[in-house]
């Protein structure tokens, strides 16, 4: 009776914890590949290299108004009853590659401002770790966001709204690295001031 029963458990749960490890696996593949950093961007200047200081704002994300019209559905509904169908895959082509290059150049942008990033971070008296881990949390969250964008893409289907929160996402990351710049721009003329004045 046990070893009936043994075996009837083994037939049941071996499958079971195969196809659990298997996920597992492909669960983790996925995670790294969504993570990564991606190194085709070779317009991105290596990191041991200083760019010019007028580089490290984000520049690509200023054009997202143009963007956004290439990428709307109006467009494709008014040249849906003017274009013959070949036209219209030659325009979907088009706008995949407008909006491959839009991405790509938010990840440069990224990039760059994570690089003034971490120069006002090591300048800066008062990093904590809790600010750098939620830049380290950012930058996750911008590249698993940006390859799942990329990924739809390659699919051919492409929600504006992905694309809006990635711009927005390169949009707030500028803004909060400028308050940081001020505010330490203020702490050392406050320090400046203190130091003359003794």
């Amino acid at each position: 009776m046990d070893a009936l029963m043994l075996m009837i458990l083994w037939v049941a749960v071996v499958p079971f914890l195969i196809l659990c490890s298997v996920l597992t696996v492909v669960l983790i593949l996925a995670l790294i590949l969504l993570v990564r950093k991606p190194g085709k961007y070779s317009s991105v200047q290596a990191f041991d290299e200083k760019p010019p200081l007028e580089n490290l704002s984000a520049l690509h994300c200023r054009h997202f108004p143009q963007l956004r019209q290439v990428l709307s559905r109006v467009d494709e509904n008014f040249l849906r009853e003017r274009m013959t169908t070949a036209d219209q895959r030659k325009w979907r082509a088009e706008r995949r590659r407008v909006a491959k290059e839009f991405l790509k150049g938010l990840h440069e942008d990224f990039v760059r401002l994570d690089r003034l990033a971490r120069t006002v971070a090591a300048l800066s008296p008062e990093v904590n770790r809790s600010q750098e881990a939620e830049r380290v949390w950012l930058g996750m969250r911008f590249r698993m966001s940006h390859n799942l964008v990329e990924a739809q893409l390659a699919f051919g289907s492409l929600a504006p709204r992905d694309v809006v929160h990635l711009a927005e996402m390169v949009g707030s990351y500028a803004a909060k690295i400028e308050t940081t710049m001020a505010a330490l721009e203020q702490h050392s003329l406050s320090r400046m001031g203190a130091n003359f004045s003794v």
